[in-house]
């Protein structure tokens, strides 16, 4: 009964009563309320909005709870609900919707041009073919290929469901005829590559103990005497196309025997002129050939070397040909000579101990070696070095299988003059030049670094010239012209203790030497002056730099924090408008 008083009392929980109005009434569903097929979507509406639709089986019918649109999903019958709530109550409409099947069907292969395939329907359906691929056997289920392409069948079911089949016809691929490459002469041992006009295809065999085949590169390898089978298939779409190849392999003569290397003028026989044939399982001729003649010859019809024909210097490759299948196996062979080698060379010959000279060799395939090895030594790329006051003499020989031949060169090693160790101080302040000493007479002395400090030549007096570090040098020759030096380091530095320094006036340090910090005593500062205090250590190098401004600074004091500096002597600069004023102290 939908007829209620305008106003109604709902009773709610916990004893409070509120008024609501008239509870929700639905209005009519619109759309299928019947029969529908499988995979035909559809909308349902209701003529009151706000509601929400619901599927009684959602494996039939999947439905959207705000639009209405659902999709059936299989055969069968669902309930469809179009319920309206609200505080009051709800209200439902109902729709019964029946789905029907679509109409099945059953393709048994595919299908190819002249072929035919069949298919089943369900009791009832209708058939319908449409294009020119395929044609249908009067009213049976068969299909017949007729051309390359798609046929359409549609099926109507006693329900009135439609469905469509896509049959698709094809047709073999064309293959085109596979190439042999001069290259594979039909003996046991060849190989090569098989080509095919059409790409895209795959290769096989089916004589896998004959010829081996790869699959994607046609890379064939005769292994054995026989018939060889090659395919080659191209894959269509639905069906294979393919091409055959078949190789005769015959056997190889056997590998061939005997020396590699000769000597010029020997003459000699190959151990065999005749092999086996596994293919013929008879005694089978060769024919030996060279492909140099001047070098080597044979006589006609044998594996026998022409006494008559003297070798010569070179190389050839010999040949052993079968008579009876044209397969052939080959060998490399060399015809050597006794090795000749040019006079070695080598600038100069004369030397002082440890100078090297390097010898110069036409043939660098020898063995250097040296007869004294007491006063010299040989590198594998012939670099003599002498050690030893002394001769010496450097061999080169060269062998192979005709014999050894050797050439040689002298070298005569003088002395170098023995020379004591300077003597004197390695630490020299500036302003005090100090004279260094060696107990040997008649060297000159040379510094590496004039900037720093400078040596009389002949005298070993060190002038300081800036802080820094060189090496000063003694050297002494001998008659033969052979030198030897001997060096010491030698560090300048500013004089330890040295506490003022001529425009120093103004600037006191304080405690000297220092370990933690140092006062530094600043001239008086007028309100608009700059002063620039920069600290250098011993080596020049800048260890502190600062700017002091009059206009803030409260007074002349600054103290410098040293306790991390390295002990050393250092050198306080401080400019202040064009005057630069110098001091230095010492860090303990």
């Amino acid at each position: 009964m939908r007829l209620f008083l305008a106003t109604i009392i709902c009773i709610l929980g916990f004893g409070r009563s509120i008024a609501c109005t008239v509870p929700p009434v639905v209005g009519a569903n619109r759309g299928t309320t019947g029969t529908i097929c499988v995979g035909v979507a559809d909308t349902l509406t209701n003529d009151t909005t706000g509601g929400i639709w619901v599927s009684g089986d959602t494996t039939i019918i999947r439905i959207n709870r705000a639009t209405g649109i659902f999709m059936p999903l299989r055969a069968g019958v669902d309930t469809i609900r179009y319920i309206l709530s609200d505080t009051c109550g709800a209200d439902t409409a109902v729709v019964v919707i029946t789905v029907n099947p679509l109409p099945g069907v059953f393709i048994s292969s595919s299908l190819s041009v002249g072929s035919y395939t069949t298919f089943s329907v369900a009791s009832g359906t209708s058939v319908s073919l449409s294009g020119v691929a395929a044609t249908r056997r009067g009213t049976t289920d068969t299909l017949n290929g007729v051309a390359v392409g798609n046929a359409i069948l549609l099926l109507t079911s006693s329900a009135g469901c439609l469905m469509l089949d896509t049959i698709q016809v094809d047709s073999f691929p064309i293959v085109g005829p596979i190439i042999v490459p001069s290259s594979i002469h039909g003996c046991v041992g060849n190989s090569g590559t098989l080509i095919d006009s059409t790409r895209g295809g795959s290769w096989s065999t089916s004589t896998p103990a004959i010829v081996t085949v790869t699959a994607t590169s046609g890379a064939l390898r005769l292994l054995s005497p026989g018939i060889g089978i090659i395919t080659y298939t191209y894959r269509g779409s639905t069906l294979n196309g393919w091409s055959a190849v078949r190789i005769t392999v015959d056997q190889t003569p056997t590998a061939i025997t005997g020396p590699s290397r000769f000597c010029v003028n020997d003459t000699m026989a190959y151990a065999t002129d005749r092999y086996w044939s596994v293919f013929s399982s008879t005694r089978m001729g060769v024919n030996w050939t060279s492909s140099d003649t001047t070098v080597l010859k044979f006589l006609p019809g044998s594996g026998s070397l022409d006494s008559a024909v003297s070798l010569h210097y070179g190389s050839a490759v010999i040949t052993a040909t079968s008579q009876n299948t044209g397969c052939f196996v080959t060998m490399n062979v060399s015809i050597d000579t006794v090795p000749v080698i040019a006079p070695l060379t080598a600038s100069p010959t004369t030397l002082c101990s440890g100078q090297s000279s390097i010898v110069h060799v036409n043939v660098p395939t020898g063995v250097w070696r040296v007869t004294n090895t007491s006063t010299g030594t040989v590198s594998p790329s012939g670099i003599f070095t002498g050690f030893a006051a002394g001769t010496d003499t450097v061999i080169y020989t060269i062998t192979n299988t005709c014999g050894a031949f050797s050439q040689s060169i002298g070298f005569t090693i003088n002395p170098i003059p023995s020379i004591s160790v300077i003597t004197g101080p390695t630490t020299i302040y500036t302003g005090t030049p100090v004279t260094l000493n060696n107990a040997t007479p008649g060297g000159t002395w040379s510094s590496s670094n004039t900037a720093v400090a400078t040596v009389g030549s002949t005298t070993g007096v060190v002038t300081p010239v800036s802080v820094g570090l060189t090496n000063i040098s003694y050297t002494l020759s001998n008659s033969f012209g052979c030198s030897n030096f001997v060096t010491i380091p030698e560090e300048i530095r500013y004089p330890v203790g040295v506490l003022e320094v001529p425009n120093a006036n103004g600037v006191k340090v304080y405690p000297v030497p220092c370990t933690e910090s140092l006062n530094v005593t600043l001239p008086e500062l007028t309100s608009n002056s700059v002063e620039e205090l920069t600290v250098f250590d011993a080596y020049g190098r800048n260890a502190f730099h600062s700017f002091f401004n009059g206009a803030n600074q409260t007074n002349n004091l600054f103290v410098l924090d040293v306790k991390d500096w390295a002990t050393g002597v250092y050198v306080l600069e401080l400019r202040n408008q064009g005057q630069v004023l110098k001091t230095m102290f010492v860090k303990q």
